[in-house]
């Protein structure tokens, strides 16, 4: 939720929405700014989310469980190269282990590995 600068969780059963991760759930560490894309890593118990040109122009690993996020890749993770620009959204491509990030600014589909 761009707003809530957070991920929710919605039971398909009964529609009761929960904050899966936020700036404060369940700790203050790679808050949000601009969760804009999202995408499912079901081997490693994670959603993989990006955070957009108006935040952290980032990849975000977040826990299922805990809602504990960790930058995967930024402007400085794992290195300078390449830095994103405007990345708004993601996909898995599991059998070569890796996230195909759309940038609207550079005009690209980036490779994270």
């Amino acid at each position: 939720d761009g707003d809530l600068d957070a991920v929710v969780a919605v039971d398909l059963t009964s529609g009761a929405r929960t904050i899966l991760s936020d700036a404060t759930t369940p700790d203050a560490a790679n808050p949000f700014s601009f969760p804009v894309g999202i995408t499912l890593d079901v081997t490693n118990g994670r959603a993989l989310v990006i955070d957009g040109s108006f935040g952290l122009n980032a990849v975000v690993a977040v826990d299922l469980t805990s809602g504990a996020r960790t930058i995967l890749s930024d402007a400085t993770t794992p290195d300078a190269a390449n830095p994103f620009s405007s990345p708004f959204g993601i996909t898995l491509d599991a059998v070569n282990n890796r996230a195909l990030v759309v940038d609207g600014d550079l005009d690209a589909v980036w490779r994270w590995i």
